[in-house]
């Protein structure tokens, strides 16, 4: 269901789309992470304006959204961690893991391999290694001192 803040009303919308997460983008849009009967989208929402970014299959799961719209990295199932590099591009497999992350700009990715975290390149290089979790911090807008 969905419920107007304003005023409480309860209006009934279909299970046949769901959305289950939202990423602000630079640019103001967002990108929205919909669940539909043939499997995961990711689509860009400007106003009234809607696109799809791309098609993610009927098993991903974790995804996540640079803040410009262009890479998308998700979990398959026990297949490993994808990253696509901009819209309508294929998915290629970063490796074995879970839960990735992308940095705020979008250039690095984080994924969850048992107790440590691997830090990969955008073109699926290993850049570090970390014993436990790892996070990217990273300032929307810009930062101040």
């Amino acid at each position: 269901v969905l419920v107007a803040i304003a005023d409480g009303t309860v209006t009934p919308i279909s299970d046949d789309e769901l959305v289950y997460a939202v990423f602000p983008l630079a640019d103001g849009a967002r990108a929205l992470v919909v669940h539909e009967p043939g499997g995961t989208l990711v689509k860009r929402l400007s106003g009234a304006d809607s696109s799809t970014v791309a098609e993610l299959g009927p098993d991903a799961t974790g995804v996540t959204v640079s803040t410009d719209g262009m890479r998308v990295a998700f979990q398959r199932g026990e297949g490993g961690v994808f990253l696509i590099d901009r819209p309508g591009a294929p998915p290629h497999r970063v490796g074995d893991g879970s839960d990735p992350t992308l940095s705020p700009d979008g250039n690095l990715l984080l994924v969850r391999r048992g107790a440590s975290t691997t830090l990969f390149s955008a073109d699926g290089s290993v850049v570090a290694e970390y014993e436990g979790t790892a996070a990217f911090i990273g300032c929307v807008g810009g930062c101040l001192p």
